[in-house]
């Protein structure tokens, strides 16, 4: 996995010096995250050589993007590394906490290696259905290709993932997202509805974990069965974690067959 990174450690768009880093093992990421702001992104005439001041552009912008072989995500939410860890345990990524990270905010940056790529739509499209379908938890505005992450200089943790690339699943959620047909219901019928929630749930609709907890208490409060949210989760998913979330689900004014139904007419 290949980042850049700059001596400066501001928020820059001009670079003053930047250098290719390649990371093949957690010590090199830890090293180079304990000392400078890095982006997932190479950018035409910003790449020096060690020994090379001499830049003609000097910025990191689109119109300079020129490849990369991460994509990122920026989870400032206070979204806990422990169930990053479990929603993401399948994949390959490495992990830093961010410049405002505390023991009762996690806050952190992940970087998921994918293949070699010049192909900026490509790229785009894959950051922003990592950002938008994949790591809901991920900061927003994560479809940026030439941002710029500051690491927590003064007391790091970092964390390496040994997994399958993500860029597969990523590539199958936008093939099955434009098969998707979705059919607009007005009154509830069991079987139609459990479809189209799974028509859902195969593109990852339900991986946040609030719209993962709301479909449970919601299929509980409509009549259906444990076994049926079971059906609309994610693989692997830890049964005996599902059954205790389940038998302590109560009833709700708001998460029930009503909430079904305008989960399912949200895709019309």
């Amino acid at each position: 996995m290949m980042i850049l990174y700059s001596n400066n450690d501001t928020t820059p768009m001009n670079i003053n010096q930047c250098y290719e880093y390649n990371i093949n093992k957690l010590e090199e990421f830890t090293l180079l995250m304990s000392n400078y702001g890095v982006t997932v992104s190479e950018f035409v005439d910003t790449c020096a050589d060690m020994y090379d001041d001499d830049f003609v552009k000097n910025r990191r912008c689109k119109d300079n993007w020129s490849s990369s072989n991460c994509l990122y995500a920026d989870i400032d939410d206070g979204f806990s590394i422990v169930l990053f860890k479990y929603k993401f345990r399948k994949y390959e990524y490495y992990l830093h906490t961010s410049s405002s990270h505390t023991a009762e905010l996690n806050k952190y940056h992940v970087f998921f290696p994918i293949t070699q790529t010049t192909d900026i739509e490509y790229y785009k499209e894959l950051q922003w259905k990592l950002t938008k379908i994949k790591c809901k938890e991920s900061d927003q505005s994560g479809v940026d290709i030439t941002k710029y992450l500051t690491p927590n200089f003064n007391k790091i943790e970092t964390y390496y993932n040994e997994g399958v690339s993500i860029e597969e699943d990523l590539n199958e959620i936008i093939i099955k997202k434009k098969k998707i047909i979705s059919v607009k219901i007005e009154s509830f019928e069991g079987d139609e509805i459990i479809v189209d929630l799974k028509k859902l749930a195969d593109v990852d609709d339900f991986l946040e974990t609030s719209d993962w907890f709301k479909l449970g208490v919601s299929l509980k409060n409509a009549g259906f069965d444990l076994i049926d949210w079971n059906h609309l989760s994610w693989d692997s998913v830890d049964e005996d974690v599902m059954k205790n979330c389940w038998d302590r689900f109560n009833s709700s004014e708001f998460l029930n067959k009503s909430w079904l139904i305008n989960r399912v007419n949200r895709r019309k």
